[in-house]
């Protein structure tokens, strides 16, 4: 969605959530707000406007748009919107700006929140991550119910496909946060006996983000070590692993099978 002809309005929160909002029916604009917000959005302002304008300038929506028809060849997966918008900015006296991309990818629709400092294959691997989040819950959950297990699944096959496709250096952060002895550990002390639950769950959100004593991120971490546990083992292309139940990639997990 060409949302680079937002930037006269991209500092009215309330104008742009309106116009993201037949894609989230479950929120208003408020809740849908402080929802990308945790996702990676940038609070909306006149530096908003900025950021969006040297995203523009920088051709993102021409790359990705081929990018996007790329993947959607390659993994055979559905057409869908996606609303490239400016991620979340800190800065503070005595460090310079800082930027932390992310997206969401919803059954409508995938956002993206994505920095003008970083380069197009940063930007490539964020759309590459949320699309085959897409492909799987298209091809698998349909009408099923996703639990923590299928969760951290799913991102730590997202994260994989990165690996293989974009290499190491455009990964997410947490997928080196922990050591696999630490993953392990962690995963026997706090996940465990809490993989079946599913997001109707008061606790599901903690244990895969972390928080009031979870370690941050944890169920994302272990998920991706439980997917390079299984590819050690296996050797399974990004492509079978698309299309295989996270239960069995959990059992051919070699280094959490006796757990």
């Amino acid at each position: 969605m060409p949302t680079y002809k937002w930037v006269d309005f991209i500092e009215d929160k309330q104008l742009v959530m309106k116009k993201l909002l037949p894609y989230f029916p479950k929120y208003n604009e408020e809740s849908l707000y402080k929802y990308l917000l945790s996702h990676g959005l940038s609070r909306l302002s006149t530096l908003s406007k900025d950021d969006l304008k040297q995203l523009d300038e920088e051709s993102i929506w021409k790359s990705l748009s081929e990018e996007f028809e790329k993947l959607k060849r390659e993994f055979n997966g559905p057409d869908i919107p996606i609303f490239i918008l400016p991620c979340h900015r800190s800065a503070s006296m005595f460090k310079n700006t800082t930027y932390q991309r992310g997206g969401i990818a919803h059954k409508n629709c995938i956002c993206l929140f994505l920095s003008p400092l970083e380069g197009i294959l940063q930007h490539k691997a964020v759309l590459l991550h949320e699309y085959h989040h897409i492909v799987r819950l298209t091809k698998l959950y349909k009408n099923k119910k996703v639990t923590l297990l299928d969760a951290m699944i799913l991102e730590g096959l997202a994260e994989t496909a990165v690996l293989e496709k974009y290499g190491e250096a455009v990964q997410a952060p947490w997928t080196n946060q922990y050591s696999s002895k630490q993953c392990e550990l962690y995963y026997k002390k706090y996940l465990i006996d809490k993989l079946e639950i599913t997001s109707n769950d008061d606790n599901f959100s903690k244990y895969l983000y972390g928080g009031n004593g979870i370690p941050k991120l944890l169920g994302y971490s272990v998920g991706y070590d439980i997917v390079k546990s299984c590819t050690e083992q296996t050797e399974w292309s990004t492509d079978i692993l698309l299309r295989t139940p996270s239960k069995k990639i959990k059992e051919n997990a070699i280094h959490y099978i006796s757990i």
